[in-house]
């Protein structure tokens, strides 16, 4: 009988140089690859502990969410809570699950606390006064704690903003679609140093700037002074729906003096009156790019296209550090838009006056043709009316490097 034999062969292990392993485990976190790091994770304590500064570092709860196995785990290793930078809470009219409230009672007691960024959102527009208590105490706590720097609030009506003012380490704010609590909410709130952020997103903002910046919306000045330092400002973007939030948004720009980047996107026809008188404040000696995203319509701005902007640039023209301007011009759908209008050979005239700009060193201009109902004869009829050509001054230049554009889109 033929025995079969085995032969033991040996297996030398080689063993992975643990910053070999901890470079790995940051790739993944990289790029997002939570499924990867999760399977990871499973291999051993060592790459668990690798894995979970990523698997954790972002959370996302809801109101009545019923997190029972992220609760279980946060009691089962505490050290877990060290991990979470980001929280994404939806905010609904729903009464809050005893283990949300518990999570969020964990990440508020977490000594030291390690949260840096909070988003407070909802499915639809939630109103805050509905929502329970001690949610939205929890809520308020988090966002006030010194370490966190990013707040991101969006779809929230009836907010009370002057809690803001205990946001101390606050320096980018972002506000979209956000309305401000009533009159009788505000109230004396102690602080030792109110939020001065660097960056600041604002969008659908109702009264909120009026707010912060030290008025409720009855027009009467707060007695608590302002709930944010603007004057820091660094980067500023807004989008604008009416004259209101225009208004608003000139109030503040008088106040920066540190302001390098602002973009502004006009989502309805708004003229840009006011604009270079607010930023002649401070702003011009800082202020080094400018981005507009201007929507007109033939009815208002067919002869005025850049609605008004030309004026707002001679008002900076001379003492100014301005290097980079980019103007998007959007023709509502089936509109029309004065091609051969003044405005934007003045444009090339104020860009390119001596010392007007010394610094100027890149212009964009880019315009967009939107269509519902025009067949394609009537597309090219629009386009290629407006070309370089009416730039001469900015094409020839030395020292600015011109850039246009003209496209159509059919939505």
């Amino acid at each position: 009988m033929r025995h079969s034999s085995v032969h033991n062969v040996n297996m030398r292990t080689i063993a992975t140089p643990f910053d070999i392993l901890a470079y790995i485990t940051d790739v993944l976190g990289a790029e997002w690859d939570k499924e990867t790091l999760r399977a990871l994770s499973q291999t051993c304590k060592f790459m668990a502990l690798l894995c979970r500064r990523y698997i954790f570092s972002s959370i996302s709860l809801s109101s009545a969410g019923e997190e029972t196995d992220l609760i279980r785990l946060l009691h089962r290793s505490p050290d877990i809570t060290r991990r979470i930078r980001k929280l994404k809470y939806f905010v609904e009219h729903k009464s809050t699950s005893e283990h949300i409230l518990a999570i969020l009672e964990v990440m508020r007691r977490s000594q030291p606390p390690f949260l840096q960024s909070i988003t407070l959102t909802s499915f639809g527009w939630a109103d805050w006064v509905e929502v329970n208590e001690p949610t939205k105490s929890l809520l308020i706590s988090l966002i006030q704690l010194p370490t966190v720097t990013h707040l991101d609030l969006g779809l929230v009506h009836n907010f009370p903003f002057p809690a803001l003012s205990l946001c101390s380490g606050l320096t980018d704010i972002s506000v979209s679609q956000v309305s401000e609590a009533t009159p009788h909410a505000y109230r004396t709130l102690p602080r030792a140093k109110i939020p001065a952020p660097a960056s600041l997103h604002v969008a659908g903002f109702h009264s909120a700037i009026l707010v912060l910046m030290q008025w409720h919306p009855l027009g009467r000045r707060s007695i608590n002074g302002p709930a944010i330092d603007f004057s820091h400002l660094e980067k500023a973007s807004f989008e604008i729906s009416n004259v209101n939030e225009a208004f608003q948004m000139s109030l503040l720009l008088k106040t920066v003096t540190q302001l390098r980047t602002l973009s502004i996107e006009y989502e309805e026809p708004v003229e840009l009156c006011g604009l270079g008188a607010s930023l002649l404040e401070n702003a011009y000696r800082t202020l080094n790019t400018i981005r507009l995203k201007l929507t007109v319509s033939a009815d208002e701005h067919y002869d005025n296209p850049l609605c008004g902007l030309v004026s707002e640039l001679r008002q900076l023209s001379g003492d100014n550090v301005l290097e980079e301007l980019k103007v998007v011009v959007l023709v509502e759908a089936d509109d029309t838009c004065d091609t051969s209008s003044r405005d934007w050979s003045d444009l090339d005239n104020v860009l390119t006056h001596q010392d007007a700009f010394p610094m100027l060193r890149r212009v964009a201009i880019d315009l967009k043709w939107y269509s519902h109902d025009r067949d394609e004869d009537e597309v090219e009829y629009l386009l290629n009316k407006l070309t370089r050509d009416k730039f001469p001054r900015l094409v020839a230049s030395s020292t600015v490097r011109f850039k246009f554009h003209e496209r159509h889109d059919y939505v």
